[in-house]
């Protein structure tokens, strides 16, 4: 009888020792995974902020130029009206590049009316394009507007961007610039690298798709709870990050970042799926492991969860500050620190400096050479800029594009200027040429003044071109 009670015991223990192991191995890994997607999402959603401003940007840019031409072409006469299709051509064309596929006017009937290239004439002038989604939201509202992709004559998918033309506030047409779709999604999204498997979209108060890789025409599907819209099988956990739920297709981390262009509201959405965020494959443990740590599983399990969620913690912020091509830090990382330098100074009133940096003909290197080797030349930017500076003390930025910003704490102008012909050496080694604008930190400047300041000083600096450090006497 003791025997067996014995035996029990020792079974019931063992028992309630594998249940035990189980349930932290069960807890710890539930805990991982949540850490792990949360992490993986501010992470997400901090980049999609950044392409939806960049996006933002870009299309206010083209619409100044649009909204310009509109103006211009109400008195115009025929003859002058095609020299200024022509001029804004021109002059939108040098900076969008390949991107622009044709700039057009469509009547008030919605009859081709003019268009430049004139190669594209005898596929527009006089057809019929009121049945476009575009023409009927134009005349409608009197906005201008994003269009849906729509077919070209090369049989290439177009996206526009559509301006109401307006005589004594009367619908007299429409202005449109035509894009290629896929290009301007590539310039747009694709320096957004969340997993293999990620796409990005971006779609109007409807949700229809305007740009995407795959879908044109589709529609995402949505569902309403308690007044708020949320992507379909999905639960909010913080902020605008959105999870599927389990087990129902889509399983997908969701990040969502809302647009406002031409007062029109429009949605930028990207969709990692679940298993690549994951940065913990539990998949690999089998029972044998289980077992063979069952004595040493409590305190062993307990640390590496602890170790784990910091060392992923660390990896995700490191992402989340740094620009994935040059290993500089990014433009959301310098927005984030300016301030704090800004503090520093007023409260110990030691000087702050800073460099902005623009390489000198970029663009014409990478029509010349690729775009991989105008990868390659930003990397090697990176490396000159991170040997150049001082190591614990200044801070260098990939502010956007070929545009690069140091940050100089405690540094006065002359010795910034110091670093900025340092750096400006250490480029000209390499064979790049580069142009440099310096200020320093005045009392009662905002961070936008002081960027701006910066920015000034290196156009000046550009426009004489020598590449000529422009720096501000006011100390």
């Amino acid at each position: 009888m003791i025997k067996k009670l014995r035996v029990g015991i020792i079974i019931i223990f063992g028992v309630l020792t594998i249940f035990s192991v189980f349930s932290i191995l069960f807890v710890s890994y539930k805990s991982l995974v949540q850490e792990s997607t949360l992490l993986f999402g501010r992470y997400q959603l901090s980049l999609t902020q950044e392409c939806g401003g960049r996006f933002a940007d870009r299309i206010k840019k083209i619409y100044s130029d649009m909204h310009w031409l509109s103006s211009s072409l109400e008195n115009a006469s025929e003859e002058l009206q095609m020299s200024l299709l022509k001029e804004a051509w021109r002059k939108i064309g040098v900076t969008e590049g390949k991107m622009v596929e044709s700039l057009w006017l469509i009547d008030k009937n919605g009859k081709g009316e003019k268009v430049y290239p004139e190669s594209l004439k005898s596929s527009f002038i006089g057809k019929d394009f009121s049945y476009r989604f575009y023409f009927k939201v134009v005349k409608r509202t009197l906005k201008p507007c994003i269009s849906f992709p729509f077919m070209g004559k090369e049989g290439k998918y177009l996206t526009a961007v559509v301006v109401p033309l307006k005589k004594e506030g009367n619908f007299y047409g429409v202005l449109g610039l035509s894009f290629f779709s896929s290009i301007l999604y590539r310039k747009q999204f694709l320096f957004l690298r969340f997993g293999k498997a990620t796409q990005i979209i971006l779609v109007d108060k409807e949700n229809r798709v305007i740009l995407s890789p795959v879908d044109i025409y589709g529609k995402v599907s949505i569902l309403k709870r308690k007044g708020e819209t949320y992507p379909l099988n999905s639960r909010i956990i913080k902020g605008k990050i959105i999870f599927a739920r389990k087990r129902k297709p889509p399983l997908s981390i969701i990040s969502i970042f809302p647009l406002t262009l031409f007062g029109n509201s429009y949605k930028l959405i990207s969709f990692t799926p679940y298993d690549e965020a994951l940065v913990f494959p539990f998949q690999s443990l089998k029972f044998s492991l289980i077992f063979t740590f069952i004595s040493a599983g409590f305190i062993t399990l307990g640390l590496y969860s602890l170790w784990g969620r910091m060392k992923a913690s660390d990896r995700l912020y490191k992402l989340s500050i740094t620009d994935g091509l040059t290993n500089l830090f990014n433009h959301h990382h310098f927005y984030k620190t300016l301030p704090k330098e800004i503090k520093r100074v007023k409260r110990y009133f030691h000087p702050l400096s800073l460099i902005m940096l623009d390489v000198d003909g970029f663009k014409n290197y990478n029509d010349e050479h690729g775009h991989l080797e105008g990868d390659r030349l930003l990397m090697k930017i990176g490396e000159v800029l991170s040997d150049s500076i001082r190591q614990g003390i200044d801070s260098a930025y990939r502010y956007g594009g070929d545009e690069f910003a140091i940050l100089l704490p405690e540094t006065g102008l002359k010795e910034a200027e110091k670093i900025a012909q340092r750096i400006k050496g250490n480029l000209l080694k390499e064979r790049v040429s580069s142009s440099i604008g310096i200020v320093r930190w005045k009392e009662g400047w905002s961070e936008r003044r002081f960027v701006k300041e910066a920015d000034t000083k290196l156009y000046e600096a550009k426009r004489r071109g020598k590449g000529i450090i422009c720096i501000s006497t006011e100390e």
